[in-house]
């Protein structure tokens, strides 16, 4: 749904078009830019308690000099053109917090459902928005092209409709429930120890311990979380005496788990794309220095066999691995910090 909230016809309303005030900013046509800084096209707009003479506020009137395209009311009567008030602004607002917004402002399940189609009845700001017209007459205003939100307008009501329904079929719980995505947080802690003898360095180690969020990968894989992680890794090196140096690597960790509905274990598995090592190895004797740049790159947790997947039972939070020969060794813990339901 938040591709409809972030879009033009609805922000613009919501908080990212202020028409009482002056300032400067891109046409408020342009789709590509930024809501918070977007004009109102048609100038600054006078506040004033004053009436029309129809009897609306002398604001309304203004403004449906130029909107007088609205979708009409439930009943057939004109819809008046207006902002939201401040409270219910849209603008920087992430999917969690916008989320609460709406739940907050919503009656109960039957009133969001409402407003979606045809704002309950009242002035129908919804339909105006899929209409695409900004309100505005094409008879008058041939220029404007309509731009409406990215979904159909029966899609979006059935977005909404699957939002109540995935909480019980009402606006349940505190503003948390149905606005906090269900995530798998883990920790991971991976080491790596490579010894070469009479080499240079004579031994290389590393160790990253990083957290990552694992968010559902979707109706049609449940139970199934994805996640991402990006790092630095610095390798400490073994170095003579007359040598110095640093190094090195940046990795793409993906991971997945999958958590069994029946046993209750979870499944992890990860894999971990590497970039060549930086650094650089200087040393020094009688005759002067010497510089080796770039590195050779090392194993990186991509070329760890068997690390690939490992199972945590329901009665644990953590599991390890370790693998290694005579000159190497490494080991990767997952340790399980939230899961949904427990």
């Amino acid at each position: 749904m938040m591709p409809v909230f972030q879009h033009p016809r609805c922000v613009n309303c919501h908080g990212g078009v202020n028409p009482f005030i002056e300032r400067t900013g891109p046409d408020p046509a342009d789709e590509a830019a930024p809501v918070s800084t977007v004009v109102h096209g048609g100038g600054p707009i006078r506040r004033t308690n004053d009436k029309a003479p129809d009897g609306t506020g002398l604001i309304e009137s203004e403004c449906r000099d130029c909107h007088d395209n609205m979708a009409p009311r439930r009943d057939g009567s004109k819809s008046v053109w207006m902002t939201a008030p401040n409270f219910l602004s849209f603008v920087d607002k992430d999917a969690t917090a916008l989320c609460r917004q709406i739940k907050r402002a919503s009656q109960d399940a039957e009133h969001l459902i409402g407003h979606m189609t045809d704002d309950n009845g009242g002035n129908n700001f919804t339909a105006t928005a899929y209409n695409g017209d900004r309100g505005l007459d094409p008879d008058r205003y041939g220029n404007v092209q309509p731009a409406p939100p990215s979904i159909s307008h029966q899609a979006f009501i059935q977005l909404g409709r699957k939002w109540v329904a995935a909480m019980g079929g009402e606006l349940a719980g505190d503003e948390s429930c149905g606005c906090v995505m269900p995530t798998i947080k883990l920790e991971v802690h991976h080491t790596q120890s490579m010894e070469v003898p009479r080499g240079l360095p004579s031994k290389e180690a590393s160790d990253v311990k990083f957290q990552v969020d694992l968010e559902p990968a979707g109706d049609d894989k449940p139970g199934f979380f994805l996640g991402q992680q990006s790092l630095t890794r610095t390798i400490n090196m073994t170095l003579p005496q007359n040598c110095e140096g640093k190094a090195s690597r940046g990795e793409r960790w993906q991971l997945w788990a999958l958590v069994d509905s029946v046993t209750g274990s979870i499944k992890v598995a990860q894999v971990a794309f590497d970039d060549e090592p930086k650094g650089y190895i200087e040393c020094r004797n009688d005759r002067g220095k010497g510089r080796i740049d770039p590195l050779m790159p090392g194993p990186g947790p991509a070329n760890s066999p068997g690390f690939q997947e490992l199972v945590i039972p329901p009665d644990s939070t953590t599991k390890t691995v370790r693998g290694g020969d005579k000159n190497w060794s490494e080991s990767l813990t997952i340790t399980l910090l939230e899961v949904p339901g427990k």
